[in-house]
């Protein structure tokens, strides 16, 4: 990570809502939007030259795909989709049973530590990460206090 930027908004708690801005080492952007004072969602968007891919960890409906030449909306999107959801859902029943595909990614995190635990090897995600991802949201909690970005862990002046 290069640079961080986030900025709150309070109205009726404190930082009811947050945009953080991440530039990455290899120059990718990656923005964040999160609000504790509006709908239930936790969707990831990812686009790119040739598309974009997105999902949510609330919807059956899954990973979608999407290339820039078919816009969101679109016939063939509307035709597929409908289809698309009810196969997934068939396909997932197992899942829905036990509570959505949110509850189930908490099952499969905690199954995977276990048998990390258990097989004695790495899990998916260990202390290097853990500490990567708190470097990140203690830089932006200061970028957020001060009013300006921070570098590397660094604040510019």
């Amino acid at each position: 990570m290069e640079e961080v930027y986030a900025k709150t908004v309070s109205s009726n708690i404190e930082d009811e809502s947050a945009v953080v801005t991440l530039i990455m080492s290899n120059g990718i952007m990656i923005s964040s939007i999160f609000s504790s004072g509006s709908t239930d969602n936790n969707e990831i968007e990812i686009y790119g030259d040739s598309g974009s891919l997105g999902f949510s960890l609330y919807d059956i409906g899954g990973l979608e795909t999407r290339p820039c030449s078919s816009p969101p909306g679109g016939l063939s999107s509307l035709a597929v989709k409908p289809v698309r959801r009810i196969l997934r859902a068939a396909a997932n029943a197992e899942v829905l049973r036990r509570g959505g595909i949110f509850r189930d990614s908490y099952y499969r995190q905690w199954a995977g530590f276990v048998d990390s635990v258990i097989e004695d090897r790495k899990p998916g995600c260990g202390l290097e990460d853990g500490k990567r991802a708190l470097g990140i949201a203690l830089s932006a909690i200061e970028s957020a206090s001060s009013g300006k970005p921070v570098y590397k862990g660094v604040r510019k002046s």
